[in-house]
């Protein structure tokens, strides 16, 4: 018999939600009756989602055909729901015999028939049995990061600091476009909560849950009252007025629940914040979502955590010995901005070895900004994995739009990961250790385990040069084994 755990964690996984997309489509076709219809949204949302949680860390491309195949039948259900929920809204605050109750009541039925045929057709083309021999696929491919997993608390807290700003443009201009992004921007908070993070969803579902309500009746009630008036339903100003009337105090009933929830010292957005990652704990949640996501593209992530540890002997042995001081972007450590470019700089080669670093840098800034991190920083660790190759940075237009100071640590940066790119190309781990020091005018970096013939050498001395431009000092590569 299964335990309670076991049965939630079924209920959660992406198979049992494609698989009950497809029970809810023979659900639906009877009829395409209001509470069916809602069902069916419900499981394809949850696919969807699920969908572009994994796409943040799995490039797999079933991912997104999923999403995409689930889409055209998601939006035509979408629109048909809307008319359906506007009926009951306008049930809901019409009087018996009230002629304006009346006119938009056949609006949304003449609306809901037209609807159902659009909804019929996208049902007929979707095809249940890809869809599922998918969820076989996805299945599979879930289990390699279960809920729970810190990477999920990142992509959370992604979209936390997403939903903190558009609450505070809500509160600025308390538009109805403003309080509607809010709602899509809590919607995807929520998402993420209740697809991978289990133990948030159990403290945190019910005020998410009434805070996407109330906003999406908000935004149901400013679509009732745009739709009256486009319809032109109102024959005298007393109905206008009427109705106008019974739809503001209902927003107005929602807006202050809205308010209660999210403005003030007790606001859930702090304590939401306070409840996920932070501080160091946060960090390396951070680095392991990019060495999951290079993991998933990179041929050889072995060699990368190769580079990666020659890099920060580099940086830190500059650091020692008084050739270059600690820097930072906006309270992000450079050291830090060093290490993701050096984890990610050959995830350009999942689609090729041929300007692999050029699409490294394209992919790294698609990316989600890391919690704390701006878009400066992703910026920086692209252009960074962008220059451990190929041609120097100098001339390229994205490094000379850069101010003075970031052009220098992006140069630092990059000379680091092209010299320790360059020590262990075709090395298979030989290099033991490095160490820098400062002789003479000369920065003089010892290898342990480091051959002096054949290409390696040549590959040192080439990639050394960008380091030597940044530093402003010459590098001599010596053998201390």
């Amino acid at each position: 018999m299964a335990t309670a755990p076991a049965k939630l964690e079924e209920k959660r996984g992406i198979r049992y939600w494609m698989e009950r997309a497809v029970e809810e489509c023979g659900h639906v076709q009877s009829g395409f009756a209001a509470d069916p219809v809602h069902d069916l949204r419900v499981a394809l949302r949850r696919c969807r989602s699920m969908a572009e949680g994994f796409r943040a860390v799995d490039p797999d491309p079933t991912w997104r055909k999923m999403r995409k195949a689930g889409k055209a039948l998601f939006s035509a259900l979408g629109e048909l729901r809307d008319v359906q929920v506007l009926k009951e809204w306008v049930e809901k605050l019409g009087a018996a015999n009230d002629p304006v109750k009346e006119r938009l009541s056949a609006y949304c039925d003449t609306r809901e028939r037209d609807l159902k045929v659009q909804a019929s057709a996208a049902l007929s083309s979707f095809d249940t049995r890809t869809w599922l021999r998918w969820a076989h696929i996805l299945d599979a491919r879930e289990r390699r990061l279960p809920a729970g997993s810190d990477v999920f608390q990142v992509i959370a807290l992604e979209k936390l600091e997403d939903t903190i700003r558009l609450h505070r443009t809500a509160l600025r201009n308390r538009s109805k476009v403003a309080l509607h992004a809010l709602r899509i921007g809590i919607k995807r908070f929520r998402y993420v909560i209740e697809n991978f993070l289990p133990q948030h969803d159990e403290r945190w579902s019910k005020d998410l849950k009434q805070l996407q309500d109330v906003l999406g009746e908000i935004h149901d009630l400013d679509v009732l009252w745009a739709t009256a008036l486009q319809i032109r339903s109102f024959a005298s100003p007393e109905e206008r007025e009427r109705w106008r009337s019974a739809i503001g105090r209902e927003r107005a009933e929602r807006v202050a629940v809205y308010r209660q929830k999210l403005v003030g010292r007790t606001s859930l957005l702090g304590q939401w914040r306070q409840g996920l990652l932070s501080g160091e704990s946060l960090r390396r949640a951070i680095v392991r979502k990019f060495v999951i996501w290079a993991r998933f593209m990179d041929p050889d992530p072995a060699h990368a955590m190769r580079v990666l540890r020659r890099s920060l002997e580099i940086y830190d042995g500059l650091v020692a010995c008084g050739v270059t001081r600690k820097v930072a972007i906006h309270e992000v450590d450079a050291r830090e901005l060093l290490r993701i470019a050096a984890i990610t700089h050959e995830v350009g080669r999942a689609t090729g070895r041929k300007k692999h670093h050029k699409r490294s840098g394209r992919m790294l800034e698609k990316l989600d900004t890391p919690p704390g991190w701006t878009p400066e920083h992703l910026r920086t660790v692209s252009l960074v994995a962008r220059y451990h190759r190929g041609a120097l940075p100098f001339a390229h237009p994205a490094y000379a739009r850069l101010a003075r100071a970031k052009r220098h640590v992006v140069a630092l940066l990059s000379g680091i990961l092209r010299l320790a790119e360059a020590v262990e190309s075709g090395g298979r781990g030989n290099v033991r250790k490095l160490r820098l020091e400062r002789s003479n005018g000369f920065v003089v970096l010892r290898t342990e385990g480091y051959p002096t013939t054949g290409k390696r050498p040549e590959r040192i001395a080439a990639g050394r040069y960008l380091l030597e431009t940044a530093c402003g000092l010459p590098i001599l590569v010596r053998n201390a084994g």
